[in-house]
């Protein structure tokens, strides 16, 4: 089963400091020409103004950077979700090749196991595992689907890759536990 490489969280990671060291040098430059300006425009003339400007910069450059700490953060949340997302599809489609891959021994298994714990039921199933059922027990219907279903009364199984796929899905998401923090 596919896990995620250290490489690529030390990518992601790179990634995402190198775009949070840029903001803020951004940030840094804008707010140093921001504070030249206003430095100019007073003139320096009051000191009572002066520090009454620089404590209104102070509070703009507070809330500039609050927001574009909130922006970067915004940013790394919505990589951090399309990351986990791909690898989390790679993995379901990578199960899903093994799964196609091993069908047909896992259908054997199935109907062997059906067999052993079911007296009698219909198998609804592709013409190439019909010779797998022992017709004396069980009724066997042939059907285009690449899947195999077993009833009898109200019992219904299902046994597919997409089925198993479903089955398996919150499995799946539990071993690729990521940590959002």
């Amino acid at each position: 089963m596919l896990r995620s490489s250290v490489s690529d969280f030390s990518d992601f990671a790179n990634k995402v400091e190198g775009h949070i060291a840029a903001k803020i040098k951004t940030i840094e430059e804008e707010a140093s020409i921001y504070m030249f300006q206003t430095k100019k425009e007073t003139g320096m003339e009051a000191e009572q103004w002066l520090q009454y400007k620089r404590s209104e910069w102070k509070q703009e450059l507070q809330a500039k950077e609050r927001q574009e700490i909130r922006m970067i953060r915004d940013e790394a949340d919505q990589m951090w979700s399309a990351f986990k997302n791909k690898a989390q599809a790679r993995v379901r489609d990578k199960v899903k090749n093994r799964l196609k891959e091993q069908f047909p021994i896992l259908v054997e298994c199935f109907i062997a196991w059906i067999s052993q714990h079911r007296q009698r039921g219909i198998f609804f199933l592709p013409q190439a595992y019909s010779a797998l059922v022992d017709t004396k027990k069980f009724r066997v219907e042939t059907s285009e689907e690449n899947a195999v279903i077993f009833r009898h009364d109200n019992l219904y199984i299902e046994y597919s890759v997409e089925r198993i796929i479903e089955e398996l899905q919150g499995e799946m998401t539990a071993m690729l536990h990521f940590e959002e923090d």
